[in-house]
Formats: C-alpha cells, sequence, structure tokens
C-alpha cells in the first residue's frame, strides 16, 4: 500500500493526473488519500497527506479537496499529529483548503488553533499557522 501511494504522490502533479483531478475525475482518489491521511503506518499518511498539498496548489483541485469529507477528516487528523513532516503537509493543506471553501474553512481553522496552542515540532508548520489564524480573524 505505501508503495502504491508513493508512486500515486510522484505522479499526482504529471499534467495527466493533474487534469483528472480539476476535471472531477478523481473523486475516488480524493477519498483515498484522504483515507489514507489517518493511516497508523506513517508513510502512508505521509504520501497521502504530501499528494494532497501539491494537488491543493491547484486552485480548482484544492476546491474539490474542500468538499471531500474524507479529505477534511483527514486533514483534521494529520493536525492532531506530533510529526513535523505531517505538520507542514498538513498546514500547507490547510492554507490551500481555508481559501478554498468558507464551508470548510471553519472546522479547520478552529483545529489549527488548538494545535497552535499545543504547538507544532515544524516551524514552518508554526508559521503557516500563525500567519492563516492572523488573515482570518
Amino acid at each position: 500500500q505505501c508503495a502504491g501511494l508513493e508512486v500515486m504522490c510522484n505522479l499526482s502533479m504529471s499534467p495527466e493526473v493533474l487534469e483528472r483531478f480539476v476535471d472531477g475525475k478523481a473523486s475516488v482518489e480524493l477519498q483515498l488519500l484522504g483515507a489514507f491521511c489517518q493511516s497508523e503506518e506513517p508513510r502512508a499518511s505521509i504520501a497521502a497527506s504530501g499528494a494532497l498539498a501539491m494537488l491543493a496548489d491547484t486552485p480548482e483541485v484544492a476546491e474539490r479537496i474542500a468538499e471531500c469529507q474524507h479529505c477534511i477528516t483527514g486533514l483534521l487528523k494529520l493536525l492532531e499529529s506530533q510529526d513535523g513532516n505531517l505538520q507542514h503537509r498538513a498546514m500547507v493543506l490547510a492554507c490551500a483548503v481555508v481559501e478554498a471553501s468558507a464551508e470548510a474553512a471553519s472546522p479547520v481553522l478552529e483545529k489549527v488553533k488548538v494545535r497552535l496552542a499545543q504547538g507544532f515540532s515544524s516551524s514552518f508548520a508554526r508559521g503557516l499557522a500563525e500567519e492563516l489564524v492572523k488573515e482570518n480573524a
């Protein structure tokens, strides 16, 4: 599973694959990535969250991620992680989701505020969180 997710992550930015996500033809893939963000296997959650973070850089895909309940649930779970790599990916994804959807923004912002109060092990994630909260105050 992990190897397959890592391949999917590596391919997620290829033009053909990205086009499927933009066109809404990859909803099952989004659901799977969101589900794997919740995995207890670190390689799986790192690969899935990395793919989502990269895909979310495309505004049309960020909107689709924000509409995917598995992705939002996965993101909220990622924000609980103590792993700096996951925190980094989670905050990149959180920023894109908050920008893409007012509806998804509320629970994500609340979780980011909680995480900020608890502290981040990733200074990059902490910086993104502080900026996101400030911009959405």
